[in-house]
């Protein structure tokens, strides 16, 4: 019975006998070969294809993920294995299954999307943070001097920042118990700009972290 289960497309499993699947980054995206030579990553929860990366000449079969950083061991026909830097590059949906050209861009603490997901190293992850807790900071004496749109727009870059893949469950907690207040200030600010229906967006983005925060219930 295949109800309910979600299928991950686009890989070919013809030539050879047995490709092995892994998981990434604490169960969030699956791995595995294919008998074009491209590694491929898909996002478990919607079977979105986030990455296609040329791993092997000719066939990948086997793949290692590092137990804490971006880091995975490709192997297959050729005669050496490979290690992919997985850090260097952005997940998120391809254009489909079977193109080809996806996209590849480099991690930088400048990106501002907060629906953009990325993979770190334990460093990358502690230092995003570090920076992340001074621009609150800012954020809060802002909001404090009555410029909620100013500290709206430096809550919504923290949001942006702390949405990696913590590639620890102790750097996991420690993004969650940033990511929360940034949330919760930014709504703040949503509600005295009177932006109601970003705010109550907002307030569910916490209630998913932490479904019993009470002020998120509240403004929302």
């Amino acid at each position: 019975d295949m109800k309910g289960s979600i299928m991950y497309l686009g890989n070919r499993n013809e030539e050879t006998f047995l490709k092995e699947a892994k998981f990434l980054a604490q169960g969030r995206f699956v791995a595995t070969g294919s008998d074009c030579g491209h590694l491929f990553i898909w996002n478990k929860s919607s079977g979105d294809v986030v990455r296609k990366i040329r791993a092997d000449a000719h066939v990948v079969n086997g793949l290692a993920p590092h137990p804490h950083l971006p880091l995975i061991v490709t192997c297959g026909i050729d005669s050496d294995v490979k290690v992919l830097d997985l850090g260097d590059v952005e997940f998120r949906p391809a254009r489909s299954a079977a193109s080809s050209g996806f996209p590849r861009k480099p991690l930088s603490l400048s990106m501002r999307s907060e629906d953009k997901e990325r993979v770190v190293t334990i460093e990358e992850g502690e230092e995003i943070l570090a920076k992340v807790g001074d621009m609150r900071t800012r954020g809060n004496a802002l909001f404090n001097a009555k410029s909620y749109a100013d500290a709206a727009a430096m809550y919504k870059e923290c949001c942006g920042l702390v949405n990696f893949v913590p590639p620890t469950e102790e750097l996991r907690e420690l993004c969650d118990g940033m990511k929360v207040p940034c949330l919760g200030n930014l709504a703040a600010c949503k509600i005295h700009l009177k932006e109601w229906t970003e705010a109550q967006k907002i307030c569910s983005k916490v209630l998913a972290i932490q479904g019993s925060n009470l002020k998120a219930r509240y403004r929302r």
